[in-house]
C-alpha cells in the first residue's frame, strides 16, 4: 500500500497565494484546492484500508483465541491419556510377573490356581 499526498498539514495551514489585481488568482486557488481535494480522497483510501486492516486483525485475533482455548482442551486431553497410558502400563507390569510367577510356579510342578 503506497500513499501519496501533496501536502503536509502545515504547508496547507501555511500557504500563501500570490496577490492578483483584484485579490487572488482564481486559478491558483482552484489548482491548490484541487491538490487538497486530493489528499483528503487519498486519506479517505488510507483510512478504508486502515479499517479493512483492523478487521482482519481482530479476525486473527479471534482465531487465535480460539485455537488457544482448542490447543489448551488438548494439551489436557493429552494430560489424561498420559495419566491412563501411565496406569495402564502398571497393570501390564504387573500381568507379566504374575504370569512368569505362574510359569515358575509350573516348572516347580505346582498348580497355580490351587494355590491358595
Amino acid at each position: 500500500m503506497s500513499y501519496k499526498f501533496n501536502f503536509e498539514d502545515n504547508q496547507i495551514l501555511n500557504h500563501q497565494f500570490a496577490p492578483a489585481a483584484k485579490g487572488y488568482d482564481a486559478l491558483e486557488v482552484d489548482r491548490f484546492f484541487d491538490l487538497v481535494i486530493k489528499d483528503y480522497k487519498e486519506m479517505k483510501r488510507v483510512l478504508a484500508d486502515l479499517q479493512k486492516i483492523q478487521q482482519k486483525i481482530d479476525r486473527l485475533s479471534a482465531q487465535k483465541m480460539d485455537l488457544e482455548a482448542r490447543n489448551l482442551a488438548l494439551e489436557q486431553r493429552l494430560s489424561e491419556y498420559e495419566k491412563t497410558r501411565a496406569d495402564h502400563q502398571d497393570n501390564f507390569e504387573n500381568i507379566k510377573l504374575i504370569a512368569a510367577y505362574e510359569k515358575f510356579l509350573w516348572s516347580l510342578g505346582y498348580d497355580p490356581k490351587k494355590i491358595k
